[in-house]
């Protein structure tokens, strides 16, 4: 359970959540996730699979709060330094960023990976702290690369502009690219036991797991498209078009992942916070996207 003293509710994002100090002396998040869903098991193995990869993320913990299952997690701001969020980031190197007057959060056309790309060179971002794959370049393009693998192997629909970000050094000397958070949109997480099961036992390719996992979507888009959002392994194909130095570092890392590591992730998650099916429909997903991602480098 959380303890130490309540700092400030968190405005960012819709669901309910608080930091405090840990103690250990560093800032902790507290996140709740919605009513009967799996918003916090999908957070856990969400960050599972990215420490697998070797991509740099925010670290999650099962946790109960005032009888309420949550997950806590350390920020991924270093001390004394402050948080630039995408939207943010965008807006200022770009003033065109975003045609409305409003600029969306979810759904807004000027997203794209070509934007992000400009704006990481701009102000020289680097990568963040400690990255170090064997295979990728040390930079923070390449490291944002490993971002849209992780959101098209567990199909995490929510990287929209306010779900990255960049830490900028005392005195705005240096930027880092942030370590990736708040991944819970993913792994069918939404679904009831009853509706994951129909699904399970379904012949219906379409109402299948997979097929649930093929109607992922990104919060990225196409340039010029302004109607709808990429999917998670069109984003990723996307760095494969703009960097496929990047793209073929991180699909060799995920070819060596097997199954069996997925499926481990998964057995260390309490029954009790996820029950058997909803494991089996998670492995599903992954095992699906894992395959749809490896195609990617015959240009399929």
């Amino acid at each position: 359970m959380p303890s130490g003293t309540i700092q400030k509710p968190e405005q960012l994002g819709a669901k309910s959540k608080f930091w405090f100090d840990g103690k250990d002396g560093f800032e902790y998040l507290c996140k709740f996730g919605r009513p009967d869903s799996g918003e916090d098991w999908s957070e856990k193995i969400a960050a599972e699979v990215a420490d697998l990869l070797g991509i740099p993320h925010a670290v999650y913990e099962l946790a109960t709060c005032e009888g309420k299952r949550c997950v806590i997690s350390r920020s991924v701001v270093p001390p004394e330094a402050m948080i630039v969020h995408g939207n943010q980031l965008l807006g200022y190197v770009d003033p065109a960023y975003g045609s409305a007057d409003r600029v969306r959060r979810y759904g807004e056309p000027s997203h794209t990976l070509e934007a992000i790309h400009r704006a990481l060179d701009l102000i020289e971002c680097r990568a963040p702290a400690g990255f170090a794959a064997e295979g990728l370049s040390i930079n923070a393009k390449a490291a944002f690369a490993g971002y849209i693998l992780l959101d098209a192997l567990v199909g995490n629909t929510d990287r929209h502009h306010q779900n990255w970000a960049v830490t900028i050094a005392p005195g705005g000397l240096q930027a880092c690219l942030a370590a990736t958070f708040d991944h819970a949109s993913c792994l069918g997480r939404d679904l009831s036991e009853e509706k994951r099961t129909e699904r399970l036992e379904s012949r219906d390719a379409g109402f299948s797991p997979e097929g649930y996992a093929e109607r992922a979507r990104s919060a990225l888009f196409h340039p010029g498209e302004t109607h709808r959002s990429m999917s998670t392994i069109e984003a990723f194909g996307r760095v494969r078009d703009l960097h496929p130095d990047h793209a073929k570092g991180w699909l060799d890392r995920l070819e060596y992942i097997s199954e069996w590591q997925f499926a481990d992730i998964l057995a260390a998650v309490p029954e009790s916070r996820m029950p058997s099916s909803a494991k089996e429909f998670a492995r599903r997903i992954m095992m699906h996207n894992r395959t749809r991602l490896l195609k990617l480098r015959e240009g399929s």
